[in-house]
């Protein structure tokens, strides 16, 4: 009887440890597929993020280096110096369209889009301007002349600098949220894994 006895605890602490085990691989295999989809996510968000953040800075750069170009253009008085000049205004003007692409080919968010619309727009009405005041300043044998329309096509770069400005700081912030969210996320899951272990072995 008294080896029965023993026998029948035996096997009642082995299907007590077996399931403990079971619970337990249950519930860390769910939390390591958890973690695998936060990671993931991150790692997504942020490598558009990123893509983004490099595309916007590098319209940036182009918008910069186009305004530093048509002010050199005005001090220059050699055709051949300005026409290397134009050719490389037109350079960054292709540059700005493929970072732009870049852009709109990747996942934007709601208030992306929205700016990048506004950026388009801001643009597509000031482009012409600026391609027919830097073709004219080719041709320009008084540049002195040109000084008021420089000053008013500067200002459009500024405005257009200003959109890109606002673009990099939403990326930028999209990127530190994306990050402290998953922080939180993996915390939270490391909590629960806690728990339920501990609840597992009381």
């Amino acid at each position: 009887m008294d080896q029965e006895q023993k026998n029948v605890k035996a096997y009642v602490y082995l299907l007590g440890f077996l399931v403990i085990f079971i619970a337990f691989a249950i519930t860390s295999t769910y939390s390591y597929l958890q973690y695998s989809q936060i990671r993931t996510e991150l790692i997504t968000a942020t490598q558009n993020n990123d893509r983004q953040l490099n595309a916007a800075m590098e319209m940036r750069v182009a918008v910069r280096e186009r305004a530093i170009l048509l002010w050199h253009m005005t001090l220059q008085t050699d055709y051949f110096e300005k026409d290397e000049a134009l050719q490389q205004f037109y350079n960054h003007g292709s540059n700005y369209h493929k970072a732009r692409m870049v852009i709109l080919t990747s996942q934007l968010s709601s208030e992306e889009k929205s700016l990048m619309e506004v950026l388009d727009k801001e643009t597509t009405k000031r482009a012409p301007v600026l391609r027919a005041f830097a073709d004219r300043l080719l041709l320009a044998e008084d540049n002195s002349e040109h000084t008021q329309s420089l000053n008013q096509t500067l200002t459009d770069q500024i405005i257009v600098a200003d959109l890109l400005d606002s673009m990099i700081a939403l990326q930028q912030s999209q990127n530190e949220y994306a990050r402290y969210h998953s922080a939180e996320e993996i915390a939270d899951l490391v909590s629960t894994l806690i728990m339920c272990s501990s609840s597992d072995l009381i």
